[in-house]
């Protein structure tokens, strides 16, 4: 990939754009911290947020982590495996989630299968327990501490916001900046994303949330927005112009290769999925329009690509027209 850059303090008279880089470690960030961050950055979290996890799928997805857990342990006079499994019984006033064991030898064969304790959540208070653990069984591994995690992890989940969540989070910001996938060679997975400087304030505010976060960082790990500046240039215009085209083509032809197979299996496809296509083919459009303003170049053929690809979608069967 050659790209005509200029960084610092250059004038921006002709600036295009971004390529930009991100990454996230592993960090901790509590959810009042993460969304001081976003407002002081001049961006609404609640625009990009995924809606707060409720406390009860907090429970079982923290406890669902020990699902086929395995553990090497003690057993007899040789050696064996511990897997762990996770059964749920749910009243109008908890939830419970027994752990067991089974045990396996080295061939696989069953030895023993023995519940270990219950994860009980409460669903007045949101409160996790665990019931205690026999002797026996602390004897062969340190359930106490395993089972100490899990519920640690459930109210991490329901106070902070970690690595995955805010990376999902950060993808949205994104997202919702017109990007462009940007390759160094044809067919190789995306390096980076062009931002247009239409959107320049709001990356800007996300590298700022990024660089407040900082010091949740963990095991010394770090975050990080870069960029460099595209101004403009035949190069640059025409990187933009092949990446915009590969874009918008590959999106209209997935679009097109999934309801080609639902009216295969189905014969139809339901009125809001064909609603859904055709509101994201006009923000598309919206896009070529924005990028051959940018770029001062004709997108003639992707216009006509769209036109197409929403007549089909609004000729499609839809499911209320066949009953």
């Amino acid at each position: 990939m050659v790209i005509s850059a200029r960084t610092g303090n250059s004038s921006k008279a002709g600036l295009l754009g971004y390529l930009t880089f991100m990454s996230i470690g592993q960090l901790r960030v509590h959810k009042n911290d993460l969304a001081a961050s976003f407002q002081n950055a001049g961006l609404s979290l609640h625009q990009y947020q995924p809606g707060d996890i409720r406390a009860s799928d907090a429970f079982r997805r923290a406890t669902s982590l020990l699902r086929n857990k395995k553990i090497p342990i003690q057993y007899g006079s040789g050696q064996a495996i511990a897997i762990l499994d996770i059964t749920e019984f749910s009243t109008d006033d908890e939830v419970l989630r027994y752990v067991g064991r089974k045990v396996v030898d080295d061939k696989n064969r069953k030895l023993d299968y023995q519940k270990i304790t219950v994860f009980v959540f409460d669903r007045s208070t949101e409160d996790v327990t665990y019931d205690p653990i026999a002797t026996v069984f602390l004897n062969e591994a340190n359930y106490d501490s395993i089972m100490n995690d899990i519920v640690n992890t459930y109210k991490d989940w329901c106070t902070y916001h970690t690595k995955d969540t805010i990376r999902n989070i950060c993808n949205k910001v994104i997202a919702s900046l017109m990007p462009t996938p940007v390759t160094a060679v044809q067919g190789e997975p995306s390096i980076a994303k062009f931002i247009p400087v239409t959107y320049e304030k709001e990356l800007m505010g996300l590298k700022q949330v990024i660089s407040d976060l900082s010091s949740y960082h963990l095991n010394g790990e770090e975050s990080a927005v870069q960029y460099i500046e595209l101004f403009e240039s035949d190069t640059n215009k025409a990187l933009l112009n092949a990446a915009v085209h590969g874009d918008v083509q590959a999106k209209i032809q997935t679009m097109i290769n999934e309801m080609t197979e639902t009216l295969k299996k189905k014969g139809s496809i339901t009125v809001e999925a064909g609603t859904r296509m055709a509101n994201k083919l006009q923000k598309i459009r919206k896009e070529v329009v924005h990028y051959s303003n940018l770029l001062g170049t004709s997108m003639t053929i992707l216009e006509k690509q769209i036109a197409t690809a929403l007549t089909r979608v609004e000729q499609a069967p839809k499911d209320e027209e066949n009953n």
